[in-house]
């Protein structure tokens, strides 16, 4: 997480699942499900009130950016 206190701001970055599979299954080998987090969370100023934007699923692979939001 990256903090900028003086806009009261915070920026995080995550990858979840991020490698390969260490051992099978009926020897059955499974990618693992990528998963891309970016969120930003703002304080607004002289409110007690915060501001937060969350985007997931940036791995996915579907034809249209939108769509992976409206699960």
């Amino acid at each position: 997480m990256y903090l900028i206190p003086e806009k009261r701001t915070s920026i995080g970055f995550s990858i979840l699942h991020f490698g390969t599979q260490l051992s099978t299954f009926d020897g059955t080998r499974e990618s693992l499900p990528l998963d891309i987090r970016i969120g930003v969370s703002h304080r607004l100023r002289g409110l007690p009130l915060l501001l937060n934007f969350s985007f997931y699923n940036l791995a996915d692979q579907t034809s249209k950016f939108f769509d992976r939001f409206l699960k």
